[in-house]
């Protein structure tokens, strides 16, 4: 077991003590080093604020201003991320621009929006077509892996890009596949043992730091070649072939039961990133995955669309973009939309440094 991410959320109790953004991050400063100083064994240090929404009440200068603050925020305390939620994606549809341009001229800000009651409208689809187009003009592939549109809400989770943060302390995300994948017999013992060290360990930094333990998010997650195609594939179908949506149902089921037992935030689910999962890259280029059976996934992940590469124009992902939607309102809980829409050929490879070359779909 690893750990992907060690998260500072900054709550809002904070913010409303404050004069000025940058009255803000210097109250906040402390905790960041503390957490900082536990030298924890993890994949990336983050930090997630309150809502825009929230912030804006002591900030006024712009998102693009506001970002670069942030963004030299997280260089100056060397954590590598930093997000925030924009809130309603509808309050934003006549302010793509400034979306593109704060991802743009920034590298570790992450932004999420939400679209809960105006799911139906065509401008809201468009509109978030035109956002990831543009942000794909401003800041490549690595703008879009850092901009997220959500159904039905946001969670307080270590998981980027779609979070936010009400009350201060720490969160961790988690990395054991490999566990999972010796272990498709028994499930739930496997991932309720990985659970007991993940809670003992951020109880301790909490501790040390002189702050709350938020929980653990036990979302199963991939990076490279810790896989959860391969996971799926040895509990006997690879994905996109019969069977496969009911083994990660499977795994859902002994997450959710295992961590009932521990403090726990955010998804708590099987997360499903093509561009961060070797393995379903594989299923893509053996020609079992494609855009519909991702689609179809979303009832039974957390992410059923998360970090595709496609080919298409603007109208192609905003009737993507609703049919995601459409899917996602039999779920019930919180789903996300993460897409790089590129100039490429479907099954053309795009190269996104350090996740590796990722196939790309067509529409």
């Amino acid at each position: 077991m690893g750990t992907r991410s060690l998260t500072v959320h900054l709550g809002e109790d904070v913010a409303e003590t404050a004069t000025d953004l940058q009255s803000f991050l210097e109250q906040t400063s402390e905790l960041l080093a503390k957490v900082r100083a536990s030298r924890a064994e993890t994949m990336s240090y983050r930090v997630v604020t309150p809502s825009y929404q929230f912030l804006s009440k002591i900030h006024s200068s712009g998102l693009v201003n506001f970002s670069k603050t942030l963004d030299d925020f997280a260089k100056q305390h060397d954590y590598d991320y930093i997000a925030t939620h924009l809130g309603s994606f509808s309050s934003w549809v006549n302010r793509i621009d400034e979306v593109a341009s704060a991802l743009g001229e920034t590298s570790r800000m992450f932004f999420s929006a939400v679209v809960s009651e105006d799911w139906l409208s065509q401008e809201v689809a468009e509109a978030v077509a035109k956002l990831f187009e543009k942000t794909y003009q401003a800041g490549g592939w690595w703008g879009c892996t850092r901009l997220a549109i959500s159904y039905g809400g946001v969670y307080q989770t270590p998981y980027f890009p779609a979070t936010t943060s009400k009350e201060t302390g720490v969160s961790i995300s988690l990395l054991y596949t490999k566990e999972l994948e010796k272990s498709v017999d028994d499930l739930e013992a496997a991932v309720k043992a990985v659970c007991e060290k993940a809670a003992e360990a951020g109880e301790k930094l909490a501790l040390t730091a002189q702050t709350r333990f938020l929980g653990i998010d036990a979302s199963l997650s991939p990076w490279g070649e810790d896989s959860v195609a391969k996971i799926v594939a040895a509990m006997g179908s690879r994905c996109g072939s019969p069977g496969s949506l009911h083994a990660i149902a499977r795994i859902n089921k002994a997450i959710g039961e295992a961590v009932a037992d521990f403090p726990s935030t955010g998804y708590n689910e099987v997360m499903v990133s093509l561009a961060e999962d070797e393995g379903l890259k594989q299923d893509v280029r053996d020609e079992l995955v494609d855009c519909r059976w991702l689609l179809s996934a979303v009832p039974v992940c957390v992410v059923g669309f998360d970090m595709v590469p496609l080919s298409a124009d603007e109208e192609g992902v905003a009737c993507l973009f609703k049919d995601f939607l459409a899917v996602s309102l039999n779920k019930r809980r919180v789903t996300a939309f993460r897409v790089i829409p590129t100039e490429l050929k479907p099954g053309d490879e795009l190269d996104m440094g350090m996740l590796g070359k990722t196939p790309v779909l067509a529409v």
